[in-house]
This record gives structure tokens, C-alpha cells and sequence, in this order.
């Protein structure tokens, strides 16, 4: 078993030159560390990635990042997992660039600037003041990742080439990786994800063409501080005139004599086009109602959607995606608006961050504005309803955790193992609260659920919905689909375990104690313990924003029995092979004792019978 999933495993090459970087003994350490994970001792991993990572191991910087990330032998911490995903990306990790860019998605700006600043302080063992400033090596040596000015220069060099590598910040993503893997195989070399320093050398002598060497000297990605408008020869006719100089008047005189919306001028451009090249929304508004068509293409590719990201005209971008502008149209060099668009601003959740319009958003995506909408919507720990009646969701993020119990655990069953990891592959929402009698009745007054349930004389409204089956909560779940035209359904075992744990791998979500209300269960110290259910949202949700994922009742899960996790899926899909005559339950009741309410507490029952001690909490696949 391999911490985290498979770590890069690098060539004869690659030990040798983490061997002149490192030395042996981090490289033992790094070994050593993963011995103590397969042991299912994260403490003492996390001491050995620690010492290989102030050694410069960028795949133990990588590996303390996820620790952290989970809480596993440490206390999570988000500031710290992005420090060490840093380190790790700025050494040319790729794996590490991602996941630093998919946590920062869940943090605070105030948090990614901490965690920058903890980076820039960082320095390995052994070295004082301010870190020495690293030159690119020489061709056929090896001296370890490649330094940021080598980085950098790759992605100008592969940029000018053709190549979309984004923006060139040093830092050696998915982008700058996939262009560079694009290169190699242009090139008819081996795929690889480390830039070596011959193949930078490869791309200076290609960069030396003088059309490549004009690229580079007048990129056409400009920065945040862009370049003014490209001014053309001043075009013969009065449309495309009042275009390229703003003025609405004109544009809509010119309109009104009947001149051909779409007519060229003698570069090929169209009067939408000039209007996006000066950022004149005003203009392109009568211009797209007359019919102007925002697919056109100039001679060189570019279309007005492409010339308006050129120059990041926000307002004109959401215009034309609006009309229906096709955002993956290659324009010159073929890089597309989106390219563009992801090169000035960085990826959603940075443009998110630096409050960049919707619009934006889609083009960077390359999406329509009403799917960025939604997307900006599902943000983690984003909340929302599809309808009125229906049950208010959480946005929980993708991640990975333990599953199961160890031998350890007090009040543990042998069916709460294998621990084993799993990958919550994408983002899911999730609901608030356990399904209530209210959201029920909903169902059941539209004839979607055929079950009228009994409350026990302890109150319908905001109490979880109880005396239902498994069988009852599918026909909800059916019906709220067809409601919303949303995918609702029940969580899976592993999603819902993920979902109570919130990053923890303690007994609770909150510690290893039941402590005093925090939850509604018998021995919990609340004032309905062991008597009835109460109403949703009594007691603090966990991380995730969830409430009651400990107690009050029971949840139905989608999954069938198995009498341990023995071959059990890994990616957190519900598992439907083995005993479907029962399926399973969640989370312990207002019933149970302290050690039911576990998170890797798990129950049988049968799924054609109600209880008043189970419930259900729905979920709800996430797409655009």
C-alpha cells in the first residue's frame, strides 16, 4: 500500500539526481516513512517525511501536505498542507501544483497568504539567511528539479512554440505539464514530466526562428498590466469607423443605412470585432441585436471573443457568451479564448478569489454563463435548495480519508475493517439535517412517496422523518429527482463515513469523547436522550457544516451488507455486490449508546421495514 496513492516513481535517472540533491539519507527517510504508513503509523511518517523534506524530497514535502490536509499523525491544518504542496510544486511536482491549486479552492485568501509566507520563510537543513538564488544547470547535468527561472523560461519558450503551458509563474502545474508532454511528443521523445536541461536547450535553439523570436519579444498573452488596443489602419466605411473609435451614434447611424452587419473590412475584421478590441460593450450590444455573428473569424483565427480575452474585456466577454460566442474556437498559434482567459487571470478558483466577474469564470472553464453560475454556487461548503420544499444541501469537498476503525478503537465491531483508504473523486452536496416530516409530507401531498409515517406522538415539522424504510427513502429520492431535475439519491457507505469523519479520524468528528450535547443518544447528556428524536439542527454541525451526522437517528445508506471491507470500493461508490436482503444503516439514533455513534459505527437492516430510530439524509451529484 502506497501513502496517498501511487507516489511518482522516478527512473535510475531520477534516483541518481534526487541522490545529488538530497542524499541518501533523505531518500531513507523518505523509504522509511512510507514503511511506518503501511504500518498505519501516520505519526511516525510524518517524522520521517519531515526530515527527507528539509532535505529538498519534494515527494515527502508532497506526502506531509496530504498529511496535513487530513489531519493523519498531525492536527489538520490547510495553512500548512498548502505551505508543503508549495515547496513540493516549486521543486517541479506536478501531482503537488494540483493539489495545492484544488485546497486553495477551500481556503481563505487570508489563509493561502499564511501559508505563502510560511513557504517564502521555509528553509532547508542546514541552510541560513536568504536562500541562495539558483541557476539553470547545465545540459547533462543532474542537479535536481529544475529552478523557477528554468521554469519559467519553459513556459515563455513552449507558450511562443505554440503550446498553451498557462501563465508563466515558475510554477510547474497540470498545464505546463500537459504542454510540455505535448512538446515531447512533437519532438518524438519519451513522455516525461521533468524538464531536463536539454530539453530547454531544445526549445531556445526552436525559439531562435524569427517568427518564434517575434512571439516572444511581442507575446500575444498579455499580463495584468496589458498593453493598450491594437490600433489597425483606420478602416474606409462609417460601420466599421464608429467601431474602432466608440462612438454609438455613428455605429448606429451606420446601422440604420442598411450596411451589411457582418461586411470586412480590408484587414478581414468585422465591426464586432473592432468593438471588442476597444472594449465598447455599448457597441457591441446594437451590434449582436443587428446580427452580427460572434463566430467569425479574422484571417489569422481570431474571433471578437478571442480579441476581447486578449485584452480581458470582461464586460464584452460575457456579452458575447451570451450570444453564444464559442469559447474553444483556436485563434492564432491555435490558442483559444480560453487559453487566453486562463493565462491572464489563473484557474476559477483564483479569478473567484480575486472577484472577477462570472463571466470570466465561464470563459476560463469554457463553459456557458449560466453553468459558471452554477459552478460558482457549488463552491465547498457553499449551501443552497433546489426548491422550496426541498432539503437544504452542503457542498462537500472532494478528498480522500481512512475508513474503518482500528484495532484500537474502543467499542469497535470486527466489520469496521479493513482501514483502507478511499478517494471521494469529486465534489458532492449533501444535506443539512436528516430528512424531516415536513420534507416528507411534501413528497407524500404530490403522490411521490406512498408511505403516510407516524411520528410517535414526538412531533412532525423539523423532526427527521422516522418509521420509514429503505425501500421509502428511494421512492423520495426518486421523486425529488424528477422535482428538480437534479441527481438526488442516498449517500454511499465510504460517502457518508467522509462526510461524519469532515477530516477527522477520531471516534467523532469533534474528538475521541462523546462529550456532553453534542448529540441526541442515550449516555449523551441531552435533555431527549434514550426517550425520542429531536428536532434537526439541535446540536453543532461538524466541519463539513452537517448537522447530527452523530445520533439523533439512524441514516439509510445505499449499500448492501458485506461483513467487512475486504474488496470494497476505493473511489466512493456505493457498494451493491453481497447480502441486498440487508442494507445498512449510519450514525447511531437517539436509541444508541456513545460507541454506536462512532463514524465508523455501521448497522444491517432490513430494507423493506421502518424503525423509529432511522431516518435518512439525501445527497446530490454535482455537475455543470
Amino acid at each position: 500500500m502506497r501513502p496517498f496513492g501511487v507516489f511518482r516513481r522516478g527512473t535510475i535517472a531520477t534516483t541518481l539526481a534526487l541522490l545529488a540533491v538530497c542524499g541518501s539519507a533523505a531518500l531513507a527517510d523518505y523509504d522509511a516513512g512510507e514503511r511506518a504508513w503501511d504500518a498505519g503509523e501516520p505519526v511516525k511518517a510524518l517524522g520521517h517525511w519531515r526530515a527527507a523534506a528539509a532535505a529538498g524530497d519534494d515527494r515527502a514535502m508532497l506526502a506531509l501536505g496530504r498529511l496535513y490536509l487530513q489531519g493523519l499523525g498531525a492536527p489538520q491544518d490547510f495553512v500548512e498542507a498548502h505551505k508543503w504542496f508549495n515547496l513540493a510544486a516549486s521543486r517541479g511536482n506536478a501531482a503537488a501544483a494540483g493539489e495545492r491549486e484544488a485546497l486553495a479552492e477551500r481556503m481563505t485568501p487570508e489563509q493561502v497568504a499564511a501559508a505563502q509566507e510560511r513557504a517564502a520563510a521555509w528553509r532547508p537543513a542546514g541552510e541560513v539567511g536568504e536562500p541562495a538564488a539558483a541557476e539553470p544547470s547545465a545540459p547533462g547535468e543532474h542537479a535536481g528539479p529544475p529552478p523557477v527561472a528554468a521554469l519559467r523560461e519553459a513556459q515563455l519558450l513552449l507558450a511562443a512554440l505554440g503550446y498553451a503551458p498557462g501563465p508563466a509563474d515558475g510554477v510547474w502545474g497540470t498545464r505546463s505539464v500537459q504542454a510540455y508532454r505535448a512538446f515531447l511528443r512533437d519532438a518524438g521523445r519519451p513522455a516525461s514530466d521533468t524538464l531536463t536541461p536539454e530539453m530547454l536547450q531544445s526549445m531556445r535553439n526552436l525559439a531562435n526562428a524569427p517568427e518564434v523570436a517575434r512571439a516572444l519579444a511581442v507575446p500575444d498573452i498579455p499580463g495584468p498590466d496589458a498593453a493598450a488596443p491594437l490600433e489597425p489602419v483606420r478602416p474606409p466605411d462609417a460601420l466599421h469607423r464608429a467601431a474602432q473609435s466608440g462612438k454609438l451614434d455613428a455605429l448606429e447611424a451606420a446601422l440604420a443605412s442598411g450596411v451589411a452587419v457582418d461586411a470586412r473590412d480590408a484587414r478581414g475584421w468585422t465591426a464586432l470585432m473592432y468593438a471588442a478590441n476597444g472594449g465598447h460593450p455599448r457597441l457591441v450590444a446594437p451590434l449582436l441585436e443587428a446580427g452580427a455573428g460572434p463566430d467569425l473569424r479574422a484571417p489569422d483565427g481570431a474571433t471578437a471573443l478571442f480579441i476581447a480575452a486578449l485584452h480581458g474585456h470582461a464586460e464584452v466577454i460575457g456579452q458575447l457568451l451570451e450570444a453564444g460566442a464559442d469559447a474553444s474556437t483556436p485563434g492564432p498559434r491555435g490558442r483559444t479564448p480560453s487559453d487566453l482567459a486562463q493565462a491572464r487571470y489563473g484557474n476559477v478558483a483564483t479569478a473567484r478569489r480575486n472577484g472577477e466577474s462570472v463571466a470570466v469564470q465561464a470563459l476560463i472553464h469554457g463553459v456557458t454563463i449560466a453553468e459558471a453560475e452554477e459552478l460558482a454556487r457549488l463552491v465547498p461548503g457553499a449551501t443552497f435548495r433546489d426548491c422550496d420544499e426541498c432539503p437544504e444541501m452542503v457542498v462537500v469537498p472532494a478528498g480522500s480519508f481512512m475508513m474503518g476503525s482500528p484495532d484500537s478503537e474502543e467499542a469497535r465491531r470486527s466489520y469496521e475493517g479493513p482501514v483502507h483508504r478511499v478517494t471521494i473523486p469529486a465534489p458532492l452536496a449533501v444535506g443539512k439535517h436528516e430528512v424531516t416530516f415536513a420534507e416528507w409530507d411534501a413528497c407524500h401531498a404530490d403522490f411521490g412517496c406512498s408511505r403516510d409515517p407516524g411520528d410517535n406522538r414526538w412531533g412532525f415539522g423539523d423532526r427527521p422523518v422516522i418509521n420509514v424504510s429503505w425501500d421509502d427513502a428511494q421512492e423520495y429520492v426518486s421523486w425529488l429527482s424528477w422535482e428538480t431535475g437534479k441527481r438526488y439519491r442516498l449517500l454511499s457507505e465510504s460517502e457518508w463515513e467522509y462526510a461524519a469523519r469532515a477530516g477527522s479520524q477520531t471516534q467523532y468528528a469533534w474528538g475521541d469523547e462523546i462529550d456532553r450535547n453534542r448529540a441526541n443518544c442515550s449516555g449523551c447528556g441531552s435533555r431527549w436522550g434514550n426517550s425520542r428524536t429531536a428536532p434537526v439542527g439541535s446540536f453543532p454541525p461538524n466541519t463539513f457544516g452537517l448537522h447530527d451526522m452523530h445520533g439523533n437517528v439512524s441514516e439509510w445508506v445505499e449499500d448492501c451488507w458485506n461483513n467487512s471491507y475486504v474488496g470494497a470500493p476505493s473511489d466512493g461508490a456505493a457498494w451493491t455486490r453481497g447480502n441486498c436482503d440487508r442494507r445498512m444503516g449510519r450514525g447511531g439514533s437517539w436509541l444508541n449508546k456513545p460507541g454506536d455513534l462512532r463514524s465508523a459505527f455501521r448497522n444491517i437492516y432490513s430494507p423493506g421495514d421502518g424503525y423509529n430510530y432511522i431516518g435518512f439524509r439525501v445527497a446530490r451529484t454535482l455537475s455543470p
